[in-house]
């Protein structure tokens, strides 16, 4: 069951969805932008997260590709199928460095990444609609 937080003084309005299976990582970036300012949600595979967004609209979710039930990618184009899904604006979390420009998906972060650099990535993407790449992590080459 998806997990809700939300700051005890937010900066902003915007409802993250986390999609992980790796609690640590989730707690990790939970915090992150938490201290940012960020109300969040959780799901910790790819059905956990359908079930979400048939229930919630988030501003934007952070997507992992690798999942278990269902992956990321089918999440994705479950999402992109629904009217009022589609156009939330998806930050791609991989360790691929395949190519990922097919998906439509243009806010990606490789990782290795910092906390700090998820906190950017999701900061900006909504200003892009995730349309159009932004510096420094779309399609951004794994180190």
């Amino acid at each position: 069951m998806p997990t809700v937080s939300t700051p005890k003084t937010a900066q902003k309005s915007w409802v993250v969805l986390i999609v992980d299976d790796d609690a640590d990582l989730r707690r990790l970036w939970r915090t992150a932008l938490h201290l940012s300012g960020f109300q969040l949600a959780e799901a910790a595979d790819g059905i956990e997260a359908l079930q979400y967004l048939e229930q919630h609209t988030p501003d934007l979710v952070v997507l992992r590709l690798s999942l278990p039930r269902l992956s990321g990618l089918e999440v994705h184009q479950e999402d992109l199928s629904h009217a009022d899904t589609r156009n939330i604006p998806i930050v791609i979390v991989t360790g691929s460095t395949a190519p990922l420009a097919h998906l439509g998906v243009h806010c990606v972060l490789r990782k290795p990444f910092a906390p700090e650099e998820l906190v950017i990535a999701v900061m900006s993407c909504p200003r892009t609609g995730g349309a159009a790449p932004i510096a420094g992590y779309s399609e951004r080459p794994a180190n």
